[in-house]
C-alpha cells in the first residue's frame, strides 16, 4: 500500500456532501452521518467548516467512486471534528470513509489528525467516544495512546448504543 500521508483543511461543501452519502456496513452503520438527523446538520453547516469540521485528504489513490478525488492525486479519505472542552481537552470525533476502514491506515490517520489538532490549539488533552462493540476502532485509539474510561448509553439511528470514553495526554 505505500506510505499514506494525510492532509487536513477546512471542510467545503463537496466534502460535507460526500461524508454524508458515506454508508458503512453493519454493524458500522449507525455511524452513517444520514442515519442521525442531528449529526446530518451539523456536518452540513457551513458555519461549523474550518473551526470545528475539516476534511482529511489522503495521498494513496483509490479506485472508490465514493473517493471524492481533488487535484493533485489527493482524495478525501475522512474527516474530524474538534471541540474544546473546559481544561484544555479538545474533544475530537473522526471519520475514515467506509472503503478504506479495515484497511490498517487506522493509526496513521489518528496521528494525523492529532497533530494537527495540536498545531491548532495546544491543548492539554484529548479526548473521545467510541462505541464499546467498535474493537477495531478501539485498538487504533489505544495504539495511538488513549486510554478507556466511563462507559455510558447513547441514543443514536434510533438505538440506544454503550459508548467508552477514552482519553490521552496531548
Amino acid at each position: 500500500m505505500g506510505v499514506i500521508r494525510f492532509s487536513i483543511r477546512d471542510m467545503q461543501a463537496a466534502d460535507a456532501d460526500a461524508v454524508a452519502a458515506w454508508r458503512y456496513q453493519p454493524p458500522y452503520d449507525f455511524y452513517d452521518t444520514a442515519a442521525d438527523p442531528s449529526s446530518l446538520v451539523e456536518v452540513l453547516d457551513s458555519r461549523r467548516w474550518g473551526h470545528i469540521f475539516f476534511s482529511v485528504f489522503s495521498s494513496s489513490p483509490s479506485s472508490s467512486p465514493e473517493s471524492g478525488e481533488v487535484s493533485g492525486g489527493e482524495e478525501l479519505a475522512g474527516f474530524l471534528e474538534l471541540t474544546a472542552r473546559p481544561g484544555d481537552v479538545i474533544e475530537i470525533g473522526l471519520g475514515l470513509r467506509p472503503d478504506l476502514t479495515g484497511r490498517g491506515m487506522g493509526l496513521s490517520f489518528v496521528e494525523a489528525c492529532l497533530d494537527f489538532a495540536r498545531r491548532r490549539s495546544q491543548p492539554q488533552a484529548f479526548a473521545l467516544d467510541v462505541a464499546t462493540f467498535n474493537q477495531r476502532a478501539r485498538a487504533v485509539y489505544e495504539k495511538a495512546g488513549f486510554v478507556p474510561g466511563d462507559t455510558f448509553w447513547r441514543h443514536l439511528s434510533g438505538r440506544r448504543w454503550e459508548f467508552l470514553r477514552m482519553s490521552r495526554p496531548a
